[in-house]
C-alpha cells in the first residue's frame, strides 16, 4: 500500500543553498536553508496558501461523494478557472457541459470512488455513438480524467 501524501509541502534545500518550497508547481525561495528567516518565510508562504485554497486532505467522517456532486463542484471550478462566468459563449464551455452531461446521465448516482476504467470506456463509447471525432473524444476523455484526479 502506498504511503498517504502529506497535504502540506515541506521545505527543501535548493542547489543555491537556499530553502525552497514548491506550492502549486511553483518554487518559492525562502532564504538561507536552516535559518530563522527561512522558517518564517516558509510559515508565511504556507499560511497564505492555506488561506487561499488549502491542501487536498481526505475528509474524515465525510459522506461519500457521488459522481453528480463531483461534476457540480468541477463545473463551479471550471467556470472560474476557465472564465466561463465572464464569457459564457466560449465554445469549450458548451463542449465541457456536454461531456459532463454524458458522465452525469450514465453515472450520476454512482459513488465517485467506484468510477473506474471500465466506466470511462463506457463514457468513451457513448461519445463514439454520438459520432464525435477521435481527437475530440480523446480531449474530452482527458478532461474527465482531470476532473477525477
Amino acid at each position: 500500500m502506498a504511503r498517504p501524501r502529506n497535504g502540506i509541502p515541506q521545505p527543501r534545500r535548493h542547489s543555491s543553498g537556499q530553502a525552497r518550497v514548491t506550492i502549486d508547481g511553483k518554487d518559492h525561495l525562502l532564504g538561507p536553508f536552516g535559518t530563522p528567516q527561512a522558517d518564517e518565510a516558509y510559515r508565511r508562504v504556507v499560511a497564505q496558501w492555506l488561506a487561499k485554497e488549502g491542501p487536498f486532505l481526505p475528509r474524515a467522517n465525510a459522506a461519500p461523494v457521488t459522481v453528480a456532486e463531483l461534476l457540480a463542484n468541477y463545473w463551479k471550478f471550471a467556470e472560474e478557472y476557465y472564465g466561463y462566468d465572464v464569457d459564457p459563449k466560449r465554445g469549450d464551455c458548451f463542449t465541457l457541459k456536454e461531456t459532463l452531461g454524458i458522465v452525469r446521465v450514465l453515472y450520476g448516482r454512482t459513488l465517485a470512488r467506484d468510477f473506474g476504467p471500465r466506466d470511462l470506456r463506457a463514457v468513451q463509447a457513448e461519445m463514439i455513438v454520438r459520432d464525435w471525432s477521435r481527437a475530440f473524444i480523446n480531449s474530452q476523455i482527458g478532461r474527465v480524467k482531470r476532473m477525477f484526479k
